[in-house]
């Protein structure tokens, strides 16, 4: 018996033992127990929660732009700084910068600008 043939019937011994199992207490899985896959976020599914998503979602996305212009700013750096030593430059660093800076500001005006349209 080979090695291939091996893992295949240890992956057919595997399957059928865990084939409908829940993961978290290796009991099998009735139909009765699985649950519906329905969408709180769907329109028609309004509990009086609707107002606290939506300030949530905003929390969100604003708070992305706390993180992505000085995400994009050193990313461009590090890219410029990895540009110098490779290129034995001095002044990459600065274009890199410079590049980092210009896409995260692309990035922030691109993501208050399609919140913007959604209002």
């Amino acid at each position: 018996m080979t090695h291939k043939q091996r893992q295949g019937r240890a992956r057919k011994a595997i399957a059928a033992r865990w084939g409908k199992r829940n993961p978290l207490t290796s009991r099998p899985i009735t139909e009765h127990q699985r649950p519906e896959m329905t969408s709180d976020l769907q329109p028609g599914n309004d509990d009086g929660n609707g107002e606290n998503r939506s300030l949530l979602v905003q929390i969100a996305r604003y708070s992305q732009l706390a993180l992505v212009l000085p995400a994009a700013t050193l990313v461009g750096w590090l890219i410029g700084v990895g540009l110098d030593r490779w290129l034995h430059t001095s002044s990459l660093y600065l274009v890199g910068l410079l590049v980092g800076i210009g896409a995260g500001f692309i990035e922030l005006i691109r993501t208050v600008m399609s919140s913007d349209s959604k209002r």
